[in-house]
């Protein structure tokens, strides 16, 4: 009997520090490098490095390179941290993890330095509205129209600034 409530008290302390440790996995956890803290990737020095001002107006020009842009995050998603945005009124890049990697939820307003593969892609009607759904500041359904144009950066390393 001894035996048993021993196997089943260890059980109990087993399952508890699963939960514990499940629930620190809902906030991402970067590394600290110099100058920020760092998700995905260490970004590579040898990249080309656009400013914001930049990159939409060359945004032909940098389609399909691997960059590195600098910005200030304007949401996030509010579900898993797999996609921000940053930019101003309606020309924002929405920066991409592919699920590979998270940011903190409350990253808005922060900057940041993003190293990726920069896309002018065409989203649909549905893309469009999945993003709005997981958005901080959703819009009213009806003003979402489709295809659209999107600018992506496919992100392979984020550094929150300091």
């Amino acid at each position: 009997m001894k035996k048993l409530k021993t196997f089943f008290l260890l059980i109990i302390v087993l399952l508890l520090s699963s939960n514990i440790s499940f629930s620190n996995d809902d906030e991402p956890v970067g590394e600290k490098v110099e100058g920020g803290i760092l998700y995905g990737t260490e970004l590579k020095n040898d990249l080309t490095m656009v400013s914001y001002d930049n990159l939409i107006p060359s945004a032909i020009q940098y389609d399909g390179q691997e960059i590195i842009v600098e910005g200030k995050v304007n949401e996030v998603c509010q579900n898993s941290g797999c996609w921000f945005t940053f930019g101003e009124g309606k020309e924002n890049v929405r920066v991409m993890t592919k699920h590979e990697f998270f940011i903190p939820k409350d990253a808005s307003g922060k900057n940041v330095k993003v190293a990726g593969i920069f896309k002018i892609t065409e989203i649909s009607k549905e893309t469009a509205e999945h993003y709005n759904s997981e958005s901080q500041n959703p819009v009213d359904p009806s003003e979402i129209t489709g295809p659209q144009t999107a600018f992506i950066l496919e992100a392979t390393g984020i550094v929150i600034l300091d």
